[in-house]
């Protein structure tokens, strides 16, 4: 009898081993018979999963945390315009009545994504990201009627964004919420002052998650963090570093003349310069083409202080050291080199001057 049930509990061992947990499924309720494909967006790398009968299950063992998942369909979809899904390991269940080809030509940004699941199993809150793309995508149609003036598009704007972070405070707790900020500076739809907000309405435990933590590096750096080196020559050919200007502060002001922000605050930045005689400031310009960028200086009264331009825009080593995604941007650098705060407007670091 010992014997029975020794040989009962290792057929019932083996049989759970041999179980594959299902991360995955896909229900098709039209005729698919294609390849589908999971690109994992933290490894980059892309699974293939097989139909049966119009079905297809994933089984994706080495899942530890909730991740940002691009599927696609052969034929319909591609990475560029993939269908997003969080997943981890307890198992979503997701059905299409059927399958759309992308339309790259349609007028309506819709037809990018014509293809929203239906979620039958949902433990990643997927469903709050489709809420919150269905927002960007009614915003981004009527943003883009060329008949609307600035005050109707500012107006369609800010209620994107209200209505963005009610989503964002009512899931502050998922890492769904960081994903949709991710989202939101991918495609540079909110600034700095913005993505600080929104990166402070999250939990602990999502701020340092693998995309919380991404965010933050984005955001900029933590108060006392040492500032990145760097080493320009400005407009009048003189020479600046940090390491130089030790013992002074620092504001490290990015912005360019074609940037309706920046343009508006440099009135403050006169001001701080003639007013701060013992704080330097360098200004930073994003412009690509040098004659805009001599031309917008002189026009706003600046070419007397420091002005640097490598006409890289954002892909230049400042830029890049300094995280700017967005401007304006301004970095304040104390004496010993350390970043005292960012923040997107001269305004904003009034307090700490």
């Amino acid at each position: 009898m010992l014997q029975m049930k020794k040989l009962f509990y290792i057929l019932v061992l083996l049989t759970f081993l041999g179980c594959k947990k299902e991360t995955l499924k896909v229900i098709i309720e039209s005729e698919y018979s294609e390849e589908a494909y999971l690109y994992n967006t933290e490894t980059q790398k892309t699974d293939t999963i097989k139909a049966s009968g119009n079905r297809f299950v994933a089984h994706l063992p080495d899942i530890k945390k909730p991740t940002l998942y691009y599927l696609m369909f052969k034929e319909i979809n591609d990475v560029n315009r993939p269908i997003y899904l969080i997943l981890s390991d307890e198992e979503t269940e997701i059905k299409f009545n059927k399958l759309t080809a992308v339309d790259e030509k349609s007028q309506n940004v819709r037809d990018f994504y014509p293809n929203k699941p239906l979620f039958l199993s949902d433990p990643n809150k997927n469903e709050v990201f489709y809420q919150f793309q269905d927002l960007w995508m009614t915003f981004f149609n009527k943003v883009t009627n060329p008949e609307l003036d600035y005050e109707a598009r500012k107006g369609l704007y800010d209620n994107f964004i209200s209505n963005s972070e009610n989503i964002l405070k009512a899931n502050r707790n998922k890492v769904v919420s960081a994903y949709i900020i991710d989202y939101l500076m991918k495609y540079n739809l909110i600034q700095l002052d913005k993505i600080q907000l929104f990166y402070s309405y999250l939990e602990p435990n999502i701020q340092t998650s693998s995309v919380g933590q991404r965010i933050k590096k984005e955001v900029g750096f933590e108060n006392q963090t040492s500032a990145p080196r760097f080493s320009l020559q400005d407009f009048h050919g003189n020479n600046y570093s940090l390491d130089s200007l030790n013992g002074k502060k620092v504001l490290l002001h990015f912005w360019s003349s074609a940037c309706a922000p920046c343009i508006k605050e440099i009135p403050e930045l006169i001001r701080l310069a003639s007013e701060k005689k013992d704080l330097v400031i360098i200004n930073i310009s994003l412009d690509l083409d040098q004659r805009r960028w001599i031309a917008g200086m002189e026009r706003l009264g600046i070419t007397n202080l420091i002005n640097f331009c490598d006409f890289k825009g954002a892909n230049g080593k400042i830029c890049k050291d300094y995280h700017i995604k967005s401007i304006p941007a301004n970095y304040l650098i104390d004496e010993n080199g350390n970043i005292l705060l960012k923040n997107k407007t001269i305004q904003g670091l009034s307090n700490e001057l």
